[in-house]
């Protein structure tokens, strides 16, 4: 197979993993923020499991949203807001962060979050027909479950390394 033909798998595989370690990556290092501030292992475990709770209730919306509007508005609509839900996110962290609020700011960041990745990731990947040549779809949903499995394999480990070394304002922006 020439470098040509795989070109759009190679990229399709590549966006969704590096969306779904800087997710991973992100969530992770949110949960180790709340941890070290209320000393709850169950903060930790709610940030954790938010994300997929938030996911399995937005579905169905983002489902029809994909269904009734252009795959590509719906995609800039989820990356809009989350870059918008990261700046604000950013700005409450630098501005009001309390040990006392950071959870209820944490998990509505999760939610929203979640909530926006979800509408890109869904939208992107309905379009990938348009990308990808129809003989390789079955290549490319095999490859697509590799990088999300890989994803989330090592984005905890690189979340618990970068955790301690790296500022939290600067792993919000890794996502």
């Amino acid at each position: 197979m020439s470098i040509n033909k795989s070109l759009p798998l190679i990229k399709v595989s590549a966006t969704t993993f590096i969306d779904a370690i800087g997710s991973g990556v992100l969530t992770f290092s949110l949960g180790l923020l709340l941890l070290k501030y209320t000393g709850l292992a169950i903060s930790f475990g709610l940030s954790i499991i938010i994300g997929p709770l938030v996911s399995l209730i937005m579905a169905p919306i983002i489902g029809n949203l994909i269904d009734s509007l252009p795959h590509k508005t719906v995609a800039l609509i989820g990356g809009l807001g989350m870059l918008i839900s990261i700046v604000c996110f950013a700005g409450y962290y630098e501005v009001y962060f309390s040990s006392k609020n950071i959870f209820l700011a944490v998990i509505l960041f999760n939610m929203a979050s979640n909530s926006f990745s979800r509408m890109f990731s869904m939208s992107y990947l309905s379009s990938v027909g348009g990308i990808v040549p129809k003989t390789k779809m079955q290549r490319l949903n095999g490859i697509i479950s590799l990088s999300s499995s890989m994803s989330g394999i090592v984005s905890a480990p690189i979340a618990g390394v970068l955790f301690p070394v790296v500022n939290f304002r600067y792993l919000i922006f890794l996502y």
